[in-house]
Order: C-alpha cells, then sequence, then structure tokens
C-alpha cells in the first residue's frame, strides 16, 4: 500500500493537468441507432489540459497492468470520453465540454518501481 500511495504522489505532483474533481458522479442520455441509452457513472478524477479539455483518470490498484492494446480498446475509457463529448460534464464545468482523452495510471503494481505506469486512451472529438 506504501508503494500505491508513493506512486500516487510522484505521479500527482509531476502531473501539469488542472486539478477539477474527483469522483466525480456523471449521467447523460445519448441516441444509439435511434434508442436512447443512458451513460452514468463515477469517474475517479477530471482534470483540464491547457486547451481546456477534460480528461478523465481512472486509477488502478490491481497488481498487474494490461497491455498497451488492451487500454486502447477499453470500454470503461471509452464510455467516459463518449460521456464527456455528449454533455454529462457541461453542467459541472459550466461551458459545453469535449474529451481530451482518459488514462488509466496504475498504482499497485508489483514490482520495485517508484512510478505509476500512465496508460493513456486517445481522445474523442465532437
Amino acid at each position: 500500500m506504501r508503494k500505491a500511495i508513493a506512486r500516487f504522489v510522484e505521479w500527482h505532483e509531476s502531473n501539469k493537468r488542472e486539478f477539477v474533481d474527483s469522483e466525480t458522479r456523471f449521467k447523460t442520455v445519448v441516441e444509439v441507432h435511434g434508442h436512447r441509452v443512458a451513460l452514468n457513472g463515477t469517474a475517479d478524477r477530471l482534470e483540464l489540459t491547457a486547451d481546456g479539455d477534460v480528461v478523465v483518470v481512472d486509477f488502478k490498484t490491481s497488481r498487474g497492468a494490461p497491455t498497451a492494446p488492451a487500454v486502447k480498446g477499453n470500454l470503461q475509457l471509452a464510455l467516459y470520453q463518449y460521456a464527456v463529448d455528449a454533455g454529462a460534464l457541461d453542467g459541472r464545468l459550466g461551458r459545453q465540454t469535449s474529451s481530451g482523452g482518459a488514462e488509466l495510471v496504475q498504482l499497485g503494481i508489483q514490482d520495485d518501481s517508484t512510478t505509476a505506469k500512465v496508460q493513456g486512451a486517445g481522445g474523442a472529438r465532437r
């Protein structure tokens, strides 16, 4: 647990994006093939890029990290980005928002590294 906390602190101190909120609930409705679909969930952390786009950060404490292709195809990260682009956080931020991407921050990996493994999924654009 101490390694995970140390990794978080190191990651947090080196992160250049602006912190917005943590444990943020979101909800939006999108239309998919003529059907209304509700997207809701809780984001571990929201941040803003220098351009004002929203990045959703998901912290993981599991012992193993997924492969790069698994992260790229991660449904959870994709849905976070889709929800942002569909306006799920517009009210929270008081403006129309766009996704600047999403990332997994691996804190619990079982090795002797002092840094978190950060795995990003590309940003989707409206």
